[in-house]
């Protein structure tokens, strides 16, 4: 869900679906790590709060374009290739991400974006997850281990090389608290995550040996 902020604008009614998301309420106060379950709370409490303002969602609108994509040039770019010390958008790191993505199949769709861009890597992830999970409900162990092990290496190489700083300069230069809370808690829930990666990957290799 919160990828597509990294994507768009949102919609005032993707607004209104964070407020009234009942799993998010739930994670909020049932979540088992403290730092996440409180950043998410923090980001139900400041969308409540914006649409009580008169000019919501106008202001997280301007935030969006002043963060992302700017004139001449954002405050923050969302894309590792630049991150990363290139100085072109299709480089070395964006040919990786891309042949990375089609080795699992993945197709990018939206021709708006690159696929090393941050909204579309954790949409990847996302899509791993759910790849996992089914291969999982099929009984397919190899297959839940290779899946694991590909987002760990996607990790490990990608994401969590050049996100954490971009997270950082969002909590830096955002004059919206709403960026700043969904910064913070971007990095804190896939630096979470790589450690249950790890962590299911070593499982399910015990239990494929078996």
């Amino acid at each position: 869900m919160f990828m597509t902020l990294f994507l768009e604008e949102p919609s005032e009614k993707f607004l209104h679906d964070i407020l009234n998301n009942e799993v998010l309420r739930t994670l909020s106060q049932n979540y088992p790590e403290k730092n996440i379950r409180e950043l998410i709370a923090e980001l139900l409490k400041e969308v409540e709060k914006l649409s009580r303002d008169k000019d919501y969602p106008t202001d997280v609108w301007a935030e969006y374009v002043r963060l992302f994509i700017g004139t001449p040039v954002p405050l923050v770019t969302p894309y590792e290739s630049v991150n990363r010390g290139e100085r072109t958008l299709k480089g070395k790191m964006w040919l990786e991400v891309r042949d990375w993505m089609l080795d699992d199949g993945i197709i990018l769709q939206n021709n708006s974006v690159l696929e090393d861009h941050i909204g579309v890597e954790l949409e990847y992830m996302l899509v791993m997850c759910i790849m996992s999970l089914e291969a999982l409900r099929n009984g397919d162990l190899r297959e839940v281990k290779r899946l694991l092990t590909r987002q760990r290496r996607f990790l490990e190489n990608h994401l969590l090389t050049w996100l954490p700083n971009v997270c950082w300069k969002i909590e830096n230069k955002s004059v919206q608290r709403f960026y700043r809370i969904l910064a913070s808690l971007t990095d804190n829930y896939v630096k979470e995550d790589y450690e249950l990666v790890m962590e299911i990957e070593e499982f399910i290799k015990g239990e494929v040996k078996k």
